[in-house]
């Protein structure tokens, strides 16, 4: 699948791999221009690893309901610029059905480069969203109040930390 812009500029391809059973899938999103891969997902992914190039491509392995379990960066050689990695945990929340969904971003060479912690309430609602630093401390968050009548964000704070 092409996805392209409105004057036919070709953005990025998605190319969709099964395992013989047809029980796993993967992906991979190669991209045809420089863009951030938070354009993809701005949830997902996070700024300190975004960079996209032409013949860039974005190697998705998914867990068994679909996922990503991890996503590798790598050029049109095979040389790897980053990676990430993803952790699902259910809070066992029994009002919201609270999930937390932890990213962990890497260099190449393993450099730790930070990780964002995404809470998903009811399985569909973002309900806050945590940046941290490579040393663990907390950047930023973004709380959200959805209204599940009207399914939309009736109120974001954001919190930065102050130096």
């Amino acid at each position: 699948m092409d996805r392209y812009t409105g004057l036919g500029e070709n953005l990025y391809t998605y190319k969709l791999r099964w395992n013989r059973e047809g029980t796993k899938s993967a992906y991979r999103v190669t991209f045809h221009v420089k863009m951030p891969i938070t354009q993809l997902d701005s949830i997902l992914f996070s700024t300190p690893a975004s960079e996209m190039r032409p013949d860039w491509v974005a190697d998705y392995k998914s867990i068994e309901d679909g996922r990503p379990k991890s996503v590798r960066v790598y050029g049109d050689l095979g040389y790897e610029y980053y990676n990430y990695k993803f952790y699902y945990e259910d809070l066992q929340d029994t009002v919201n059905q609270t999930e937390r969904i932890t990213a962990r971003y890497f260099q190449a060479d393993t450099t730790y480069l930070g990780s964002h912690d995404i809470y998903i309430a009811k399985s569909k609602y973002l309900t806050q969203l945590d940046y941290f630093s490579t040393n663990g401390t907390l950047l930023t968050r973004d709380v959200f109040w959805m209204d599940p009548i009207l399914e939309m964000c009736l109120l974001l704070l954001q919190m930065r930390k102050v130096k």
